[in-house]
Parts: structure tokens; C-alpha cells; sequence
């Protein structure tokens, strides 16, 4: 019997342990299962993510934008000299305030130095061999000019010495330049300039120096038209790390409004050695541009683009269509590391010259926007009529085949 009894209460502690069991601690062992299985779950969805984000390929950079202009020659003959002067010195900042606003667009804005800046004891002097007053600087970088090239043939109308001083007042307003030099070093170095990730190399060469002597044994201090000197700087250019090259080209025969066949062969020779951009200049009146297809070496293509002659942006020549010049805009659109040539397009300027009773005025104009307003004050009703006529002809003309 008291076996028996004691069997009963075994039997019944046995019963309260495992009820205990199911009421207390079960449950946490519950909780403790689902807190391992979340966090196994969490490290799963982790790892899942972190290889998503491992399969998803790098965001590109954003495409970047260099906006090239540039204009013609920057003539400066004696009657321009003469409606500069003022009571302290010269100022030509008027010549430009009409056109300064679009030469600001550009990131980079291009002009032909066609004139020395030697000084005054030098003698100011228009054609035949110029010589300006260094206001003339001060001025062209008020305007918005970035890059002044150098190599034409009136670069050496003051010698050599008035050479090295027009660079010298160049540097003075801070305008980057090239085409001519004071040493050899300067000369061997390519101009790069750079925008973003877009970085140009710029070069510059003239076909002659109207008889001017180049200084014995230094025949760096200015680039004459030499294709093998050309395509070796291009290749230094390209060596540098650029991604594209400009190269601005003086040469043709004057007045001609379509290019010679020696300049379409020195332009093709310019292209197939690695130019991208030439502009030309001298003619002293509009040529017409094109946009090419290049093939290259390796058999891939590139696009090129070439304006044959600018005309001329500021000078006294007035017979027509002379006084009518031009300002070529190119954008270089780069992504993913390559830079090609985006919108081409050509801005057509009048050089209006006109007297009034304080003397002679010079105004460089922006045709189109001229038309278009219509409040420029020295203008008749007639004046922009025969203008609007000139700039149509003028549009069709520089889009024409050269």
C-alpha cells in the first residue's frame, strides 16, 4: 500500500514538471527560435541585397559640354586706331559691346591677332604693317576673348622685338595664346586648354610674313604652314592626353569666297594627321564650313569640322562683302570617357562703321539679333532691310559646298 502511495506522488510531481515545462520555460526556448531564425533571415536578405548591389553596373558620369566660338581677324588700320584715341590714352571696348554678350557663351572664345602690339615709340600704324596700341588687349579680353592666335602674316611687322612685345601685352590682360612664341620651349609645349574632363589642345600656323625675315637661327618664334612640323605637334598634342585638337590655319588667296584647291588639300592633310577642328583665316571674307566623316587609321570614323575663312571680325575694309564676318560655334559633348563634336553652327557679324559729329564709330554686330529687335538706334528702316537681304545670302553661302 505504501508503495503504491508513493507511486501516486512520483506520478503526480512528474505531471506538475512537465506542466511547468509547457507553461514557463517552452516559450522562451519559442522566443529564442524565432530570434535565431529572424536574424538567419536578416543575414540572408543582406546577402541577397549586398549581391544585387555587387551585379548592378557603376553609374556612368554625366556627360560634360565644352562650347567652342571663334571669329576671324582682328584688323586694326589707322582710321580704327584714330576712333580710339581718347584724351588719356585709346579704349576700344566700344568697338566690341554690341557682340561681347555672345562671345560670353562660349567657354572659350577664339580670335586671329592680325596686328602687332609693339608699342608707341613703334609708331601706330595700320596696313601695310600694323602696329596697335596695347588697348587694344585690354579691350579684346573685356569682350569675352579666352585664346588669341598669333601666327599670320603681319606677326612680325614690328621685327622680332615687336613680336615678343605683343605676347608679352597678351599676357599682361591674361588672353592664353598661340602661334607665335619667345622661346623655343614655349614653342615645343602645346596650348591645352580644359573644361571639366574636356581638355583641347590648340595650335596655330600661318602660310607666310609678307617677306618678313624669320630671326636667324630661331625659327620658333613663329609656326609656319610645315606638314611634317604640323603632324608632329599634333601628335604631342594627342600624347598630352587631349581629346581633341584645334588647329587654326592662316592661308588662300585674299577676297576669294571659296577655298583654293591648295587649301582643301592642306585641310585633308590637317584631318587625316589628327586634327579635329581648323579654322581658317586671311581670305578676309566668309568661306564656307563643313562637318566631315573621318575615317581613321584604324578604321573607325570621327566627325571634323572646318570653317575654311572667317572673314573679317573688326577692320576698315569696306567693300562687300568684307565687312561682313563671322563667329563659328562648336559644342564637344563627352560620356563614357569619348569626346565628339555636337551642334555646329556659324553666327554671321556686320561691321558697322559710321561718323558722328564726336568722330568715326565702329560697332561689331550680331546680325541676326540686330534683325530680329530692331533697336539699334544709328538704323533706318531701310538700313535693316538691305542687312536682312546680305544676311540671308550670306547664310546660304557659308553652308554652301566649298
Amino acid at each position: 500500500m505504501r508503495n503504491l502511495k508513493w507511486q501516486h506522488l512520483l506520478y503526480g510531481l512528474f505531471i506538475l514538471s512537465i506542466t511547468a515545462y509547457i507553461l514557463f520555460l517552452h516559450p522562451q526556448l519559442q522566443d529564442t527560435q524565432k530570434q535565431s531564425d529572424s536574424a538567419s533571415q536578416q543575414h540572408n536578405n543582406k546577402a541577397a541585397s549586398d549581391s544585387r548591389q555587387q551585379k548592378q553596373p557603376a553609374t556612368p558620369p554625366p556627360p560634360t559640354e565644352l562650347h567652342l566660338m571663334a571669329v576671324g581677324d582682328i584688323m586694326m588700320h589707322e582710321p580704327q586706331i584714330t576712333a580710339g584715341k581718347t584724351a588719356t590714352g585709346y579704349d576700344f571696348a566700344s568697338f566690341f559691346e554690341h557682340i561681347a554678350p555672345t562671345l560670353k557663351q562660349a567657354d572659350f572664345a577664339f580670335g586671329n591677332l592680325e596686328t602687332t602690339l609693339a608699342g608707341e615709340a613703334a609708331r601706330y600704324a595700320g596696313y601695310p604693317m600694323f602696329n596697335a596700341p596695347d588697348e587694344l588687349a585690354d579691350a579684346l579680353k573685356a569682350a569675352h576673348f579666352d585664346v588669341i592666335t598669333t601666327a599670320n602674316n603681319h606677326s612680325l611687322d614690328r621685327w622680332e622685338k615687336g613680336l615678343y612685345r605683343t605676347l608679352e601685352q597678351l599676357d599682361r590682360v591674361g588672353l592664353l595664346h598661340t602661334g607665335t612664341f619667345a622661346s623655343k620651349e614655349a614653342r615645343d609645349q602645346p596650348l591645352i586648354i580644359s573644361k571639366d574632363d574636356i581638355k583641347l589642345g590648340v595650335l596655330a600656323y600661318t602660310y607666310g610674313t609678307n617677306g618678313m625675315p624669320i630671326p636667324e637661327g630661331r625659327p620658333y618664334v613663329i609656326n609656319m604652314l610645315d606638314e611634317s612640323l604640323m603632324a608632329k605637334d599634333i601628335q604631342t598634342a594627342k600624347a598630352a592626353g587631349v581629346d581633341m585638337v584645334v588647329v587654326a590655319v592662316h592661308f588662300g588667296p585674299e577676297y576669294w569666297r571659296k577655298p583654293s584647291a591648295e587649301q582643301k588639300r592642306t585641310v585633308d592633310f590637317l584631318f587625316n594627321a589628327g586634327a579635329d577642328i581648323i579654322l581658317g583665316s586671311h581670305p578676309h571674307v566668309i568661306q564656307p564650313y563643313e562637318v566631315r566623316d573621318i575615317t581613321n587609321l584604324d578604321g573607325s570614323t570621327r566627325k571634323g569640322v572646318v570653317i575654311y575663312s572667317l572673314g573679317n571680325f573688326i577692320s576698315n575694309q569696306r567693300d562687300e562683302p568684307r565687312d561682313i564676318g563671322g563667329i563659328l560655334s562648336v559644342k564637344i559633348n563627352k560620356q563614357n570617357g569619348t569626346a565628339t563634336i555636337g551642334d555646329v553652327s556659324f553666327i554671321a557679324t556686320y561691321i558697322h562703321r559710321y561718323q558722328t559729329a564726336n568722330g568715326r564709330v565702329y560697332n561689331v554686330l550680331p546680325i541676326a539679333e540686330v534683325i530680329e529687335k530692331r533697336n539699334y538706334p544709328p538704323f533706318r528702316p531701310a538700313d535693316y532691310s538691305k542687312l536682312e537681304a546680305r544676311y540671308q545670302e550670306m547664310m546660304e553661302h557659308v553652308i554652301s559646298e566649298p
